[in-house]
């Protein structure tokens, strides 16, 4: 399987067959942090190869740097393959647009499992278990937030959204029993004690990712990573890949 970071948390991963999108699918995004170039927005966005293979895209949460209603809408329709899974804080602006209802009905999927709790799907023919976790800043718990863990190419793969590092968020999914084998993480947990062990031993994830990480702070970030979490590897050159499988 190839992960591909495309900017802030957005990633495509790609089993040579099926290909996914998490949090890919917006706009402006939030000062300071990454955005994709004018350029790749509009290849996302028309579903241009490898783009065009997507068949399941996947939103963690609502902000714009995470999420736009029109990109959304604009890929879908330019890729007749792909099914969205969202909270339904995320569908809802979706239905704004002019007559979108019939392709939401066939196109949109959704899952808003309790905190702690877990809905499971079947998107593009690709298992997916939504997972219900708090946002990473406490004003906003009353979110709708979730993770993934995404099952293709034989392999688990956990992406964490913006969490907040609490336990709650981390011990009642039992990662472990889960055999994650990549595991996408906000920088911001790696930084922290607490957050770095959740993510070794809560999580124990064969290989580590880690994302949200700001342009202008890119270089200072990485050099904290290096130090306190060297087995990280953190994502901040838009279109670098990793091609990964067990063990490896």
């Amino acid at each position: 399987m190839t992960v591909t970071y495309l900017a802030n948390e957005g990633v495509m991963l790609d089993d040579g067959e099926r290909v996914v999108l998490i949090d890919a699918l917006f706009r402006e995004g939030v000062a300071g942090y990454a955005v994709h170039s004018p350029a790749l927005r509009d290849s996302l966005e028309r579903a241009r190869p490898p783009f065009d293979r997507v068949t399941a895209v996947l939103v963690t949460h609502r902000h714009d740097d995470h999420f736009d209603p029109a990109s959304v809408m604009r890929f879908l329709a330019h890729n007749p393959r792909a099914t969205v899974l969202a909270g339904a804080d995320v569908v809802a602006p979706l239905t704004a647009f002019s007559d979108p209802v019939e392709l939401i009905e066939r196109r949109v999927r959704t899952a808003s499992p309790d905190w702690m709790g877990t809905v499971r799907r079947v998107v593009g023919g690709i298992p997916v278990t939504a997972l219900g976790l708090r946002h990473g800043y406490r004003h906003n718990y009353g979110l709708d937030h979730r993770g993934y863990v995404v099952e293709i190419a034989g392999l688990r793969v956990l992406h964490l959204g913006d969490l907040e590092v609490i336990p709650e968020n981390i011990d009642p999914f039992q990662f472990p029993g889960m055999d994650i084998d990549v595991a996408l993480v906000p920088y911001w947990m790696l930084l922290d004690g607490e957050g770095r062990e959740r993510v070794r031993s809560g999580i124990a994830a064969r290989h580590v990712l880690a994302f949200h990480i700001e342009p202008g702070r890119a270089a200072a970030i990485a050099r904290r990573l290096a130090t306190l979490y060297p087995e990280a590897v953190p994502l901040i050159e838009p279109g670098r890949q990793w091609r990964l499988g067990r063990g490896r």
